[in-house]
């Protein structure tokens, strides 16, 4: 569930605000997402923003294959996340050194230059750009994640955000 008050949003972990994506992203073209969120005690995989298919996955019956984006904070370590049409998932993490403070409100951000490689993302932390994690090193991003869903804040889709969002 979601409550809004005085303008603040209160995910409740499963609560999502569902929007008609204004523009597809694809991974030649350019995009930031950014948001003010309050991070709670919980520190597991949370989404701040998505847009996702899910379809089964072949190799693993208990489990669905994603295809699209998201951008979480897991661990209270910020980090997006490519879901190409192929196999393999991309994702670029803030290192554990980077993690944001908990019970605290901070602004997130993720960039990403249409590079086609995961060196064109950067991800900030009230205003302070993050190095990423030393294992990611050039990885390209050259399949589809283009996808009709939804933009969500809060889910995607199943994982939610437990705190609050401006």
């Amino acid at each position: 569930t979601i409550r809004k008050d005085n303008g603040v949003y209160w995910f409740e972990d499963k609560g999502a605000i569902e929007t008609t994506s204004p523009m597809t992203f694809e991974t030649n073209t350019a995009f930031s997402v950014a948001g003010w969120v309050f991070t709670g005690p919980r520190s597991g995989e949370q989404v701040i923003a998505s847009q996702v298919t899910r379809r089964p996955n072949p190799d693993d019956t208990r489990s669905d294959k994603l295809h699209g984006w998201t951008f979480e904070i897991n661990g209270r370590r910020l980090s997006l996340r490519f879901y190409p049409n192929t196999r393999r998932t991309i994702e670029v993490a803030a290192p554990v050194s980077a993690r944001a403070a908990e019970n605290a409100w901070h602004h997130v951000a993720a960039s990403y230059s249409g590079s086609g490689d995961n060196l064109g993302v950067a991800l900030y932390v009230d205003g302070k750009r993050i190095d990423v994690a030393p294992a990611d090193a050039l990885r390209l991003i050259d399949a589809n994640i283009k996808n009709p869903a939804p933009l969500r804040i809060g889910s995607d889709g199943r994982r939610g955000f437990a705190g609050a969002m401006l």
